[in-house]
């Protein structure tokens, strides 16, 4: 029995000494309480070790074969999949190939930049562009063409309808958001420049409708 224990039963020795002796551990005591931590810290790193960190998981997503043009429309051979680590994988990123052949590319995409829902014309980038959870993605054709050129993805737009020989002019829409404004062709096809506008599904129809029917130009800000 150590000193410190059998002085505690000494007469004269205050309680407060007393109980404070009592918790202080031996030293055989402390020597197993690092023993047992050492252990258990070592258990934890092989835990660690054979899980790995998630944020260095591999996942396979789709990236871009090569340099990607807007307008483009996605075949198999503009894709490739690549593994990346799992903490840099961006949200909505493709995992299939498939998801994405037959659209078409939103903005230009360099080769090797991993594709994403918002990188091809659909509902995705319609609701992001847009902040509608409704919206969807209309293709106008423009009476003027030149109004094309100056129009850039993102840009909000008033979409208007010409009424020919009557002069009238008619609010279509004050809230259409630009998607992609794809390439003019080589040759002109006389029937105005292509653009695809992200508007809401209650005005979806009557702006489909115009383009095909009158001459439809829009005013921007």
């Amino acid at each position: 029995m150590s000193k410190t224990r059998r002085r505690i039963g000494a007469l004269g020795v205050p309680l407060r000494t007393r109980i404070a002796a009592l918790a202080r551990p031996g030293w055989a005591r402390t020597v197993h309480a690092r023993r047992g931590l050492a252990a258990a810290l070592v258990v934890l790193a092989a835990v660690l070790a054979v899980r790995g960190d998630p944020a260095r998981r591999s996942v396979a997503v789709v990236v871009a074969a090569h340099d990607l043009s807007p307008g483009h429309v996605l075949t198999s051979d503009d894709l490739r999949s690549v593994a990346l680590p799992a903490g840099v994988v961006p949200g909505g990123a493709v995992r299939e190939a498939t998801r994405v052949t037959g659209r078409t590319v939103a903005g230009g995409v360099r080769g090797g930049e991993p594709m994403t829902d918002v990188r091809v014309l659909g509902p995705a980038l319609a609701n992001l562009a847009t902040h509608r959870p409704d919206a969807t993605s209309v293709p106008v054709r423009l009476s003027d063409p030149d109004v094309a050129d100056l129009l850039r993805s993102g840009d909000e737009v008033t979409v208007l309808v010409l009424g020919g020989e009557s002069g009238s002019v008619r609010v279509l829409t004050r809230a259409a958001v630009v998607l992609a404004v794809p390439p003019a062709p080589a040759r002109g096809n006389g029937k105005g420049r292509l653009v695809v506008l992200g508007v809401g599904l209650d005005d979806a129809a009557a702006v489909a409708a115009a383009s095909l029917q009158g001459q439809v130009t829009v005013t921007f800000r």
